[in-house]
C-alpha cells in the first residue's frame, strides 16, 4: 500500500519499535540489521521463522546465517521485533568485530540470566549495548551480567539489576576501554565490586550514571585493581547494605571530572563541583518512570538537580547526554543537566493527550470490511527545548501511527501500522493542516492533521483524525472488546525518531457494517 510505514508494509506487521540509528562514518560494507522476533532464550532449531537472540549473536559472530538469523561480514546490529523478557539458556559469547544490540524505545527488552547464567562473555571485538535491561545474571567467578575480555565496550541507556558474581556483580572489565553513559546499576552484588570490577581497563568512563544500593565486601559500586584508570563525571553513588561505594588497590588512578555525588567519601572526589552527601534518590529504588528501562528517580530536593553545568560526555559531546536514560529530553542542556541517569524535569519526546483521545473499531461479518477510527491530540517536544526542533518534528512531513492490542509496557509483536507520509499541506487563514489518502487492495486510509497552538517549549502540537476501512482487524491482532478489560496501545513516531505511546482503556468496539468500505465516523459523546 502506498504510504504505508517506512519500515513495514500494511500487512500484519512485526514491529521492531526501534528508532535509534547508530551513526558513524561511511563503511565499505553497510551495517547489517538482524531482527530478533521471539522471546525464546535459546537456539531455534529446525523451526522456520523465529530468530532468537542466541542465534542472532551467533550469526553476527560468524557473519553468516545461523538458523533463521541472517548475519553478514562486517558490522551487525541486533534489533528487536518483540518486547518483554528473554531468559537465556546459556551465556551469549560475542566475538564479532563490531556488534551493537539495541533495545526498543517503547516496551523494553530485559535479557535475564535467570539467576543461573552469566549473560555476556565478550571474548573479542567491540560490543555496544543500548536501551536494554540486564538482570539476574549469575556466575561464581567474574561478571554476573558481563565478562569483558573484548576490545571496547560501550553501554548507553541500560539498567543492570540483581546480577551476582564473586568479582563484578554486573560487569568485570578486563581489557580495552569501557564507556558507560546514562545507565543505572541497582541491587547488584559481589565480594569485590558489587556493580563493577575494573581489572585492567584503561580507561573506564562513567558519565551520568546512577549506582543504587549495590553491595559487596569491598567496593559496593566500584572496585578497581592496581594500575587501572577510572574517570567519572555527573555520576551518583548511593551505598547498599554492605561495602563503601568505591574501593581501589594502590596504584589505581581516579579522575574526578566533576559534578559527582556520593553518600560516602570512598570515591576520592577532588573537584570542587563533586560532593559527599546524599544524592537524593527515590528510596523506592527502581521503578518504571517512563522509557524502555526502569530507573531510580531523583527527589525534588536532590542537590543533583542542575548540578552538571558542562552537559557533555567525556569526549565533550553534548548530544550523548541530551536525553536521560529514559530518552526524555534534558530541557536545559547544554547549559545544565541533572547528574545521574534521571533528569527530574525530563521531557517525554511525544505526549499523547488522553483528554481528547478516541479509538473505535467496527467489525463486519464480511472479509476486508472492518473499520478503525482514531482521533487524538499529541505534542511533539523534540528534546524539550525549542533549539532542538527541526523539520522532523513537523508532522506535515509525515508520521507513523501504530495501534496494537496490548499495553505500552508490554507490546505485542503485531499491530496496525500506518505510515502517513507525507501529508498534503494546506493553509487557510493562517491555519495549517494536512490531508492524506490512499486506497488499494489492502484497504483505504484517510487522515487529516491540524496544527494547534503548542506549549512554549514544545516543537509542535497536532490534532489527528484517521479512518481506516476495508481491512480485517483480526489480521492485525485487534481482536479484543471494549472497556477496561482490553487495553490498546496507541503509538506515534515522528521523522526525527521521537516516539510516544499511550494506553487506551476506553476504546469503542462493536457494530456490524452492511456495506463494505463505508466509513464510520465518531459520534460525539
Amino acid at each position: 500500500m502506498a504510504g504505508s510505514s517506512k519500515r513495514f508494509t500494511f500487512a500484519a506487521a512485526v514491529l521492531p519499535f526501534l528508532f535509534l540509528v547508530m551513526s558513524g562514518s561511511a563503511l565499505a560494507i553497510p551495517i547489517n540489521v538482524i531482527t530478533v522476533n521471539t522471546l525464546f532464550g535459546g537456539s531455534v532449531i529446525a523451526v522456520p521463522g523465529p530468530c532468537s537472540l542466541t542465534d542472532a549473536v551467533a550469526a553476527a559472530n560468524v557473519g553468516a546465517t545461523v538458523q533463521n538469523c541472517v548475519g553478514k561480514p562486517g558490522d551487525n546490529d541486533i534489533e528487536f521485533a518483540v518486547t518483554g523478557t528473554i531468559t537465556l539458556g546459556a551465556t551469549l559469547d560475542t566475538t564479532a568485530g563490531a556488534l551493537a544490540i539495541i533495545g526498543p524505545t517503547v516496551g523494553g527488552i530485559t535479557i535475564s540470566g535467570g539467576k543461573t547464567q552469566q549473560i555476556f562473555d565478550i571474548e573479542a571485538g567491540n560490543l555496544t549495548l543500548v536501551n536494554l535491561t540486564l538482570a539476574d545474571g549469575f556466575t561464581s567467578v567474574s561478571g554476573g551480567a558481563i565478562l569483558d575480555d573484548g576490545t571496547n565496550l560501550t553501554i548507553e541507556n541500560c539498567t543492570f539489576s540483581g546480577n551476582t558474581a564473586e568479582f563484578g556483580g554486573a560487569i568485570f572489565a578486563s581489557l580495552g576501554t569501557v564507556a558507560i553513559t546514562n545507565s543505572t546499576f541497582a541491587g547488584n552484588s559481589a565480594t569485590d565490586g558489587g556493580a563493577i570490577f575494573n581489572n585492567n581497563t584503561n580507561p573506564l568512563l562513567l558519565t551520568n550514571d546512577t549506582f543504587w544500593e549495590n553491595t559487596a565486601t569491598t567496593g559496593g559500586a566500584l572496585f578497581e585493581a592496581a594500575a587501572t584508570l577510572t574517570k567519572y563525571k555527573a555520576t551518583l553513588f548511593q551505598t547498599g547494605a554492605t561495602g563503601a561505594n568505591c574501593s581501589a588497590a594502590s596504584g589505581t588512578v581516579h579522575q574526578d571530572i566533576g559534578f559527582n555525588i556520593s553518600n560516602d567519601s570512598s570515591c576520592g572526589f577532588t573537584s570542587g563541583t563533586s560532593h559527599v552527601e546524599s544524592p537524593g534518590l527515590d528510596t523506592g529504588g527502581l521503578k518504571q518512570n517512563g522509557g524502555p528501562t526502569e530507573t531510580v528517580a531523583l527527589l525534588s530536593g536532590s542537590s543533583a538537580r542542575g548540578l552538571d553545568t558542562a552537559c557533555t560526555d567525556q569526549e565533550s559531546t553534548p548530544e550523548t547526554v541530551a536525553t536521560d536514560q529514559r530518552l526524555f529530553g534534558r530541557p536545559d542542556s547544554p547549559a545544565s543537566c541533572d547528574s545521574g541517569a534521571y533528569e527530574f524535569t525530563g521531557v517525554a519526546p511525544i505526549v499523547i493527550n488522553p483528554a481528547g483521545e478516541r479509538v473505535q473499531i467496527v467489525r463486519s461479518s464480511a472479509a476486508m470490511s472492518d473499520q478503525v477510527n482514531m482521533a487524538f491530540t499529541f505534542t511533539d517536544n523534540g528534546l524539550g527545548n525549542p533549539s532542538s526542533c527541526n523539520a522532523g518534528n513537523d508532522a506535515i512531513n509525515g508520521i507513523d501511527v501504530f495501534l496494537l492490542q496490548g499495553t505500552c509496557a508490554e507490546l505485542p509483536d503485531i499491530g496496525l501500522v500506518l505510515g502517513l507520509n507525507p501529508f498534503v499541506s494546506h493553509t487557510i487563514n493562517q491555519q495549517v493542516y494536512g490531508t492524506f489518502f490512499n486506497n488499494d487492495s489492502l484497504g483505504t486510509v484517510s487522515a487529516r492533521i491540524v496544527s494547534v497552538p503548542a506549549p512554549a517549549d514544545a516543537c509542535s502540537e497536532w490534532l489527528l483524525n484517521v479512518e481506516v476501512s476495508g481491512i480485517t482487524t483480526a489480521t492485525f491482532g485487534l481482536t479484543g472488546g471494549s472497556g477496561p478489560g482490553t487495553t490498546y496501545a496507541l503509538e506515534v513516531e515522528d521523522h526525527d525518531g521521537n516516539v510516544g505511546c499511550f494506553d487506551v482503556t476506553n476504546a469503542i468496539v462493536g457494530g456490524q457494517i452492511t456495506t463494505p468500505g463505508r466509513i464510520l465516523r465518531f459520534v460525539r459523546r
